[in-house]
């Protein structure tokens, strides 16, 4: 996904588990944030809450491919994503979501 972000000329940083994402923001905030809801070490809702309570607040893009991921990315949205994107998806609909996001 970064590769195929960094392909649509945006800037990407890359991580591999919450906390390090987490620390990578607070290091080098952007103007988007995308969160997996399952991610290795922490909870993509708890990632989400985490910087909706910092400064500066990022737009948020929430995507899960889980099978309980309706009730997940409801609640990233209610707790301040402001899209979402189910896995599997094409390298169109994210491209979309991200200007849909940012704009």
């Amino acid at each position: 996904m970064g590769r195929l972000l960094t392909s649509f000329e945006y800037d990407v940083v890359v991580a591999a588990s919450g906390t390090e994402g987490l620390a990578s923001f607070r290091n080098l905030p952007t103007d988007l944030v995308i969160v997996d809801l399952y991610i290795p070490e922490t909870d993509g809702l708890e990632i989400i809450a985490a910087l909706m309570r910092g400064s500066p607040v990022p737009k948020i893009i929430a995507m899960s491919g889980h099978r309980s991921r309706e009730l997940m990315l409801y609640s990233a949205q209610h707790l301040g994503a402001v899209a979402i994107i189910h896995k599997p998806f094409t390298a169109e609909s994210l491209a979309s979501v991200v200007r849909r996001a940012i704009n």
